[in-house]
Formats: structure tokens, sequence, C-alpha cells
């Protein structure tokens, strides 16, 4: 559980951010700085659950030290603390000129493998593993993966077709989702594959406490939301094999979860499609459909806070302790992060 460094509670600290052109084919080869950031236009958005992770923009005073072609890495230092994090690595999607400045929109790696289509179909062979199909992908997209430790490999026990005009983001995310695996990519720009844990089970990386006299927490109206109409009560998995086999396995939630069809008077049910399942029997898609079943029902409630700047990420775990001093455990759901006030505006999603 990682307090809060002495650095975060400086409100005199200096705050500084180098936005670096970066080659696209090897990631480690700086071409240059981009220099002459105008103030209070760097900005990054992170989120949980969407696609592409994480996105931003930025503008520079026109000064002719763009070089095309180049992505940009953006890195935040402390220089009065020895302090330097890279915060990410985005490829320019949008750039608008004028005579005085440039302004880039900016997109991640992931988002170049969402634009990727298939050409022809691309087949994983029985007995592959979802490690090698990771890598193939990636190195056939021309794109630096990076397996972390403990991550899940899987053998496929029967050969997987994908489709002429899949996305390879879309094929990424299955293999990882049928090893049981979280795609994402880091902040120097490698596309990753890492053991997917359930929120609920993991430890604080963050305590946010309302009650600190140094105001970590910035603001926060101590109001909550949720969409009870977004949470399924029913998971459905169906798998089909080779000579017409299809299997399928469901679940519903306990009749006494608030979410019930006993509770609330509606169904809203989820739908998975296995494309590999060992063993190939309805046991098995039913065991998976309780599996999907933790995930597709857990709770939208959120909370909106600014803190001060942290170098907290989407997907860390926060305790947020509120003025009367209880306390919940929070996923961090979104972050947009403002790179001149070095702020964080956080979405908190209850866990």
């Amino acid at each position: 559980m990682a307090d809060i460094a002495e650095i975060w509670r400086d409100g005199t600290r200096r705050d500084e951010l180098h936005a670096y052109m970066i080659d696209p084919h090897n990631l480690d080869v700086v071409r240059g700085e981009l220099t002459n950031i105008k103030a209070g236009t760097a900005s990054l958005t992170e989120g949980y659950y969407t696609d592409t992770r994480i996105s931003g923009s930025i503008e520079i005073a026109a000064d002719g030290t763009w070089q095309d072609g180049s992505w940009i890495r953006l890195i935040h230092t402390c220089p009065d603390y020895g302090y330097s994090e890279e915060l990410a690595t985005l490829i320019p999607t949008k750039i608008a000129h004028t005579y005085t400045s440039t302004k880039f929109e900016l997109q991640s790696v992931l988002w170049a493998l969402d634009a990727d289509m298939l050409p022809c179909h691309y087949a994983i062979g029985e007995g592959a593993t979802a490690f090698d199909a990771f890598r193939r992908i990636c190195d056939t997209c021309g794109k630096t993966s990076s397996i972390l430790p403990e991550a899940h490999d899987y053998r496929y026990s029967s050969t997987v077709v994908y489709e002429i005009g899949d996305s390879f983001l879309s094929d990424l995310f299955d293999i990882a989702n049928t090893a049981s695996d979280r795609l994402s990519c880091d902040e120097h720009g490698r596309i990753t594959l890492a053991p997917y844990i359930e929120p609920a089970k993991r430890t604080e990386d963050w305590v946010l406490d309302m009650r600190d006299t140094r105001g970590i927490v910035a603001a926060s109206d101590g109001s909550w939301e949720e969409e009870p109409g977004k949470v399924s009560n029913r998971s459905i998995v169906v798998y089909q094999g080779d000579n017409d086999l299809e299997l399928i396995g469901g679940a519903d939630v306990d009749a006494t979860s608030r979410y019930s069809s006993a509770r609330r008077g509606y169904t809203v049910a989820k739908i998975h499609t296995e494309n590999d399942m060992s063993p190939q029997t309805a046991a098995r898609a039913t065991e998976l459909a309780r599996k999907y079943l933790l995930s597709d029902s857990t709770e939208t409630i959120t909370r909106q806070i600014t803190t001060r700047w942290l170098p907290i990420h989407q997907g860390d775990i926060a305790r947020l302790i509120e003025a009367d001093g209880t306390s919940k455990k929070y996923l961090v759901k979104d972050i947009d992060k403002d790179c001149g006030a070095w702020t964080c505006d956080l979405t908190l999603k209850e866990i």
C-alpha cells in the first residue's frame, strides 16, 4: 500500500513537462525535444475500460522543431527531487498548424492496431500458445510488445481462425481474454500482456485521505452515482467447435442480489463467444459463464474527486477515506490529467 510521498504533498515543488520525438520503429531512439510547450495545453486521459487506454493533447510554439512521422513521449520531472516519470508515448493522429503554434491530438499504440485490419484470414494453430499468438500479431504490425511477469499463457486445443476485416486489436483482446490476461500499453509505447486479477482481490496502491491537512484531495462534493441498468445479472457463454458442435453455458446472479431479476424485475444478459475451450463440454461452458458473471455483475457506483498531482494510473486501486473517517476501496476507472496545473480528476469505481 503506497503512502503519499512527501514530494506530492509539497505544494511549492517545481514541476516540468518535456516532450520528445520518438522513432516509431525503435522506441529507444529519441529524435529530439519539442521545445516551447505552451503553458496549460498538455493533458492526458486514461480509461480502464477503454480499448485504447490512454490519449492526450499538447500544443507547442511553431518553431520548426517537429519531425514528421515521430511519436511523442511526455516526461514529467521534479528537478529539485531528482524525480522523472515517463507519462506516455503516443501517436499524433491530428496536427493543427497556425502561424504561432502546432497542436497535436495523441493516441496510444493500441489505437494503431484498432485502425489496422486483417488483409487475410489469420490462424492460430492447434497446440500454439497465447504468448506465441500475441507476439506474432505485434510483430506482424511492427509494434514492440512486452509480456509481463506472471502473465498467463494458454495452449490452444483447436485451430482458431480470425476473419478478414477484423482489427488486429480485437484479435489481441480475444487472445488476452482466452488466456485470462489483460491487454494494455505502457508509458514507453509497448503493447503489454499482464495477468488479469479482479480489482476486488487486489491490494491498495494508494490511500487518499480527505482528512489530510496537506490537501492531497483537492475537491470532492461527496456525491456518487450509479447505472444499475448497465449491470448484467446473467452471463452466457457460447462455444462453436468443429463438426457443428455448439455448447452453451449460463449463470445468473443469486436471487438475493440487488441486481437479480427477482429484485429489479428485468434481466440484462451478456453473451461471451469462446473461440477455444478445453474441455469441450457444457460443464466447462457453464464454469466460464460463472467466471464472467463476476465482472459482468459488478457495481457501477462511482465517485468524482480531484487530487493534486500523483503518479496514479487507470487500473490502480485506491482506498478513499471520507471526512467522517469511513473508507471504501475503489478502482481508478478514469483519469483526466492536467499537465499544466498538475492536478488529476479521478473517477473512482467502487469495488
